[in-house]
């Protein structure tokens, strides 16, 4: 198995820690902010729009932090390859705190702008709270995912063939 092999399986393997993390981590802010309400307001204090900045920032940071700190302890220092091929090059861990942080205030007016949309969109006034817990848990896992997909796109590049 070459090492290229070995770094996409390992690529696959955060993608998917990441949907289950980003999933669960969601499901956990969301039963402890709403508790067990039968019909989450849309509108208004503790509503399901204005959930979505905080879990959108939590989403980002840590789809971006978590396996980039995983990839610096897991490849530095490493050669690519058994051919000698130089280190794979990682960022200091400073970088990596100050790329999460920029990761989750971009995230931000997104992550606001899908959810305070489509529920305008959706002219709803309130969701059923399995329903709500559903969307937001689908939501987190995604958001996560995506973010871990473009720090890997990244780590990518730097990785030789």
């Amino acid at each position: 198995m070459t090492s290229a092999t070995r770094f996409d399986r390992w690529c696959v393997q955060q993608l998917l820690g990441s949907l289950v993390a980003g999933g669960a981590m969601s499901a956990l802010t969301f039963r402890l902010t709403f508790g067990d309400i039968a019909s989450v307001p849309v509108w208004g204090w503790r509503n399901l729009a204005f959930d979505a900045l905080p879990q959108s920032f939590m989403g980002a940071v840590m789809g971006v932090l978590v396996p980039a700190l995983v990839a610096r302890r897991t490849f530095a220092g490493r050669p690519a390859s058994s051919s000698g091929a130089p280190p794979i090059q990682l960022h200091r861990v400073n970088h990596i705190i100050a790329r999460a942080l920029l990761a989750g205030i971009a995230a931000l007016p997104v992550g606001y702008g899908i959810w305070a949309g489509g529920l305008w969109f959706a002219t709803v006034s309130g969701l059923p709270f399995d329903h709500a817990l559903l969307l937001k848990t689908a939501y987190g896992g995604v958001l996560s995912m995506l973010f871990t997909g473009c720090l890997l796109r990244d780590l990518r590049r730097s990785f030789p063939t």
